[in-house]
């Protein structure tokens, strides 16, 4: 069943990323209302979640710690769509891949992870992939470097924590993430409300990109909590990777396809199956 969540994440997140390229070409919305609609998706995760739990009369200490995984991941999206104003979602992405290297060293820190040879093998070959595939493309000011570096600090940091939380906190998975939503909820609007101002005029694609985002929180988490970090981060490269060829071939992206980006491709690929077969 464990299994089964890693092509589920797959075709769930390469769905989510055509559909969000193609609402994206047709109007306005996602640039000015982003915010708002991932405050809708966070309430309908904490609405899923929350229904489907049995409650049982617990201590709530361990409510609070969600909440700096909550604050955190709050500032690295802000962070985040900076960063889409002067790169492609594309490049941004793919240099995420350095997350790899910081989220390993929080787990190590905080659950004693460690990495065999072969595992680090097959993130070396994936993050040699992803330097083969768009190296030549970067032109990364100083500005953009260090925004780029504090997004990848709040994201890796929040997902260690989180899955920290999640593996020491003897609740169900549906429990867990309730606490979170609980906290990523109120976070959410706060930052549609000062960063959009305005509420977006009614159009279906908004609605199909909610519960699109709503599916893929819900999924990322179980893989964070019945997987790892890590895998989360290379199933993540994977849904790059077919976003961009499914995007090219139905003339969503432009990328042209070089031998650069076939190897790259290529490389990663190979490196993400190779550490998610090893991964015991």
């Amino acid at each position: 069943m464990k299994l089964l969540l890693l092509p589920l994440c797959i075709v769930i997140g390469t769905i989510t990323a055509l559909v969000t390229r193609h609402a994206a070409s047709q109007t306005n919305l996602l640039q000015n209302h982003q915010l708002f609609l991932l405050a809708l998706a966070e309430l309908l995760k904490w609405g899923i979640m929350g229904g489907s739990t049995q409650w049982k009369r617990r201590p709530n200490k361990q409510w609070i710690k969600y909440a700096l995984s909550a604050v955190l991941y709050s500032i690295a999206i802000v962070l985040y769509f900076t960063l889409l104003k002067e790169l492609s979602p594309a490049i941004v992405n793919l240099l995420a891949n350095a997350k790899i290297l910081f989220v390993s060293l929080f787990l190590y820190l905080l659950l004693g992870t460690t990495l065999s040879k072969q595992q680090c093998l097959a993130i070396g070959t994936v993050l040699t992939g992803a330097v083969f595939l768009q190296w030549t493309e970067l032109h990364l000011s100083s500005d953009v470097l260090t925004i780029l570096i504090l997004q990848m600090g709040c994201t890796c940091f929040a997902s260690a924590w989180l899955e920290y939380c999640m593996k020491s906190d003897p609740c169900s998975f549906q429990e867990q993430c309730f606490k979170l939503y609980s906290f990523g909820v109120p976070l959410y609007f706060l930052l549609s409300f000062v960063f959009e101002k305005n509420l977006p005029p009614f159009d279906p694609i908004c609605l199909v990109l909610v519960v699109l985002y709503g599916l893929q929180g819900i999924v990322i988490g179980a893989i964070m909590k019945f997987h790892s970090n890590i895998v989360r981060c290379l199933i993540g490269n994977v849904n790059i990777i077919t976003t961009m060829w499914i995007g090219h071939l139905v003339g969503l992206d432009h990328t042209v396809l070089s031998d650069r980006f076939i190897l790259g491709s290529i490389a990663i690929l190979v490196g993400s199956g190779f550490y998610i077969q090893n991964k015991e």
